[in-house]
C-alpha cells in the first residue's frame, strides 16, 4: 500500500512539474493599463477585485459577449480576470476597471487569493511563482511600486 501511495505522489509531482513547464509568458500588449496584482474597482457594479490574469482582447465566445452586452468595439480592447470580494471570479473589460480609491483599498477576501499571490503589501498583491512566469513585466512593475 505504501508503494502505491508513493507511486501516486510521485506521478502527481511529475504532472505538476510538467504543468509548470507549459506555462506560457503573456507579453503586455500596447494599450494595457492595469497589472496583475492591482486592486481595482468596477465602475458599473462597484465591486472591489484583484487582477490575476489579462488578455489583449476579449477571449470569451461571441455568445458570452452578447449575453453580457459587450460591444464589438469593447471586445477588441484588453480584458482582465479578476477575483472579486464576493468570492466570485469575473472577466472585466479594461474600460470598466479603475484603481481602488485609497479609502477603500484593502485585501480582497477571496479564497483563491493565496493560490495566485505571495502576499498583500498594504497597497497591492505580489504575484506568486506561476503569475511571475506568465506576466513577468507585471511582476517587475509591481516590485517597482513597493
Amino acid at each position: 500500500m505504501q508503494d502505491n501511495i508513493a507511486a501516486i505522489l510521485g506521478a502527481a509531482d511529475e504532472w505538476s512539474k510538467e504543468q509548470n513547464d507549459v506555462i506560457k509568458e503573456k507579453p503586455r500588449a500596447t494599450g494595457m493599463l492595469w497589472h496583475v496584482g492591482l486592486v481595482m474597482k468596477h465602475v458599473k457594479y462597484h465591486y472591489r477585485c484583484v487582477i490575476y490574469g489579462r488578455d489583449e482582447v476579449c477571449r470569451l465566445s461571441k455568445a458570452w459577449q452578447r449575453q453580457m452586452g459587450v460591444s464589438n468595439e469593447v471586445a477588441q480592447n484588453p480584458f482582465y480576470n479578476v477575483l472579486v470580494e464576493d468570492s466570485s471570479n469575473r472577466y472585466a473589460a479594461q474600460e470598466n476597471l479603475i484603481p481602488c480609491p485609497p479609502d477603500e483599498l484593502g485585501p480582497i477576501p477571496h479564497w483563491e487569493v493565496s493560490k495566485y499571490f505571495q502576499r498583500w503589501t498594504g497597497k497591492l498583491y505580489l504575484p506568486g511563482e506561476t503569475l511571475c512566469k506568465c506576466y513577468p513585466e507585471d511582476a517587475e512593475y509591481l516590485q517597482s511600486q513597493l
